[in-house]
């Protein structure tokens, strides 16, 4: 089916060759998505996390995906009722989308800020040896979370920061030639 499980769509845009849809769904065409989708005109894949309560309206502007409606946050980034959001998907070629990515992503830890407990996503496109650590604001490392081999897809981690102050700490994902960092709030 390629309509959503249990809801109707609220609105539809097309960006960069692909139909956005958002209504108050957690299924579309047989993958789970929250609230948020893409079309790419053969596989419906998630917008990341999705947004938290029903958004109401989508346009396009300059590039990215304008999202109105009465939310918290969109894909794990903290927004209020509107928010500009340039979407990172993957698409792969399969019957549903099976989650393997096409290139090295690291995604925002959700929530953000958090106390104590957060989600930290990242999509690897092949298997690969991956390092995750944390690191506080000095540069010194907290935590190691992730350090071995790893399969292709799209992989998430809960962090606990409650043995740790409140700050500003880094997570930094690394494989192979890929390293990116990306910063994160502790607020207790």
């Amino acid at each position: 089916s390629c309509y959503p499980s249990g809801a109707r769509v609220a609105d539809m845009k097309v960006l960069n060759n692909s139909l956005y849809v958002s209504g108050n769904f957690t299924k579309i065409g047989g993958v789970n998505a929250n609230k948020i989708a893409c079309y790419n005109g053969q596989y419906w894949c998630p917008v990341e996390f999705g947004i938290d309560v029903k958004p109401v309206r989508l346009e396009v502007y300059k590039g990215d995906l304008i999202v109105n409606g009465f939310f918290n946050s969109i894909s794990g980034y903290g927004f209020g009722n509107i928010a500009a959001y340039k979407p990172h998907l993957t698409f792969t070629g399969g019957p549903k989308n099976s989650g393997i990515a096409d290139k090295y992503m690291l995604f925002q830890n959700y929530p953000n800020p958090f106390n104590p407990k957060t989600i930290i996503n990242y999509e690897l496109p092949i298997t690969n040896y991956v390092k995750l650590v944390i690191y506080d604001i000095s540069g010194r490392e907290v935590k190691t979370l992730i350090n071995e081999k790893q399969n292709a897809g799209r992989h998430n981690i809960d962090f606990d920061g409650a043995n740790l102050s409140s700050g500003v700490y880094f997570y930094r994902l690394t494989a192979d030639e890929f390293s990116e960092t990306k910063k994160m709030l502790l607020v207790k």
